[in-house]
């Protein structure tokens, strides 16, 4: 009975645990704006209709290559991308929300061209 009873207590804390924490988690929530003004990169975030749409960063990953992450400005992660130095102008885009993968063909070579190209990929995609 006493195994029993932890059990259900086990369950009931698991429970109230996964709620907590989906209340506590970020919303997928796109910013409203007009989808037809420039996009507007600067160190760190891409702007559309002069709101922050995305935040990213960029690493080094490998000898050859950088990873740039993007998150919603509510922190809520978006996507990864990831170039390599020797296959310039094709990026791998991995979006978290449905966790696919993309190839997407970026035409500059500047850190900031390519965070606004993949930010203007993803919202035309309705990812961001």
């Amino acid at each position: 009975m006493k195994r029993f009873l932890f059990c259900i207590g086990f369950a009931i804390a698991s429970v109230a645990s996964y709620a907590q924490e989906q209340a506590e988690a970020p919303k997928y929530e796109l910013v409203e704006r007009n989808r037809r003004m420039p996009f507007v990169t600067s160190d760190g975030y891409v702007k559309q209709d002069n709101k922050v749409i995305t935040y990213y960063t960029i690493e080094k990953a490998g000898e050859t290559g950088k990873k740039f992450r993007y998150t919603l400005p509510n922190g809520t992660a978006v996507a990864e991308a990831f170039i390599k130095h020797d296959n310039m102008g094709k990026m791998v885009v991995t979006t978290m929300i449905d966790n696919k993968k993309h190839t997407v063909g970026v035409k500059n070579i500047t850190e900031m061209d390519i965070a606004r190209e993949v930010a203007m990929f993803l919202s035309d995609n309705k990812y961001l």
